[in-house]
């Protein structure tokens, strides 16, 4: 069964496990670059980097919940990526 990019989300982070210590960032491209986004806002990541990330524009009423640095990477002339 595929899942939505929220349900992947509302996962439980691996930095809750008591025994783990490191830092977790999500990084995509495309469609993965939104569940970055998505990563950063839902999920309580550290850290997000999306290149390219398609949809993102039409999550962000999420924006606000993100409490991690993002960084976004995109092409001055992409087509396919709303302005």
């Amino acid at each position: 069964m595929p899942m939505s990019g929220e349900s992947i989300c509302n996962r439980k982070p691996a930095a809750t496990i008591p025994s783990y210590s490191a830092r977790i960032a999500a990084i995509g491209y495309c469609m993965g670059g939104r569940l970055a986004f998505l990563a950063a806002a839902l999920a309580g990541v550290d850290a997000a980097v999306a290149y390219y990330g398609g949809g993102i524009h039409d999550q962000l009423d999420k924006a606000g919940a993100i409490g991690c640095p993002v960084q976004f990477h995109y092409a001055e002339l992409d087509d396919h990526i709303p302005a």
